[in-house]
């Protein structure tokens, strides 16, 4: 017994006709007449008399009408409401991602998402911190580097790359290092997030290696990183 079911002989039930409620439908009558037989089935009961000229409830067909009708509404209107609620996007939407990250890719994106969705609000927390996803209440996170718990489900946004850079002073001070090695005498700037460590990893056509660094400044955020590097700090 699904609500199409029970819709259609609600309408057969008011229109008195098959064929009104196939033409109200767009389906054939033949569709229409089928729904309601096999309602009756179901309930093992007759719903309609049926003649030639003329359709009728019966008096268990009136009671069951009776019985259904209200619910049928209130079903009905359940299922608009939750269309309306699907299609019209609302409430607060909690956002978790790493601080520079955020700054320069979902910061600027905000003022349009907003504009599409105009009802909905959002909570957008900026930290490095690994903050627990669920105790916090958070909708989507955005994480840089190995998915560290497995047991959440992730989507994979773009890759990253990263690159050794100084700045032109800095080079000009220290000079230019010649191979890998040469970076453990030189002042080398600390990212400290999960998934960045102390020995950078490098990669060539002969393969990987990693490199142990130390400098004077480590930090978690990567503008701060980058003004450093800019300013000729390492």
């Amino acid at each position: 017994m699904d609500l199409t079911t029970l819709s259609i002989f609600i309408e057969v039930f008011r229109r008195g006709s098959f064929a009104a409620v196939a033409q109200a439908r767009g389906v054939a009558p033949s569709s229409v007449s089928r729904a309601v037989s096999g309602l009756e089935r179901e309930l093992g009961i007759k719903l309609f008399h049926r003649t030639t000229r003329r359709l009728a409830p019966t008096e268990a067909g009136a009671q069951f009408l009776d019985r259904v009708e209200s619910l049928v509404d209130e079903l009905e209107g359940a299922r608009l409401w939750i269309q309306d609620v699907r299609d019209d996007v609302q409430g607060e939407l909690r956002i978790l991602a790493p601080v520079s990250f955020a700054l320069q890719n979902v910061v600027p994106l905000l003022p349009e998402f907003a504009a599409l969705y105009p009802k909905l609000r959002f909570d957008l927390r900026l930290t490095d911190a690994l903050l627990d996803l669920v105790d916090e209440r958070i909708d989507v996170a955005i994480r840089l580097g190995p998915l560290q718990d497995s047991r959440l489900i992730s989507r994979r946004l773009a890759p990253m790359r990263s690159v050794i850079a100084a700045s032109p002073a800095y080079l000009d001070a220290h000079g230019r290092p010649e191979s890998p090695a040469d970076l453990v005498d030189h002042e080398c700037l600390l990212l400290d997030m999960p998934g960045f460590s102390p020995r950078w990893r490098l990669r060539s056509a002969d393969g990987e290696l990693e490199v142990p660094v130390s400098g004077r400044l480590r930090t978690s955020n990567a503008i701060a990183l980058k003004n450093c590097a800019l300013a000729g700090m390492g």
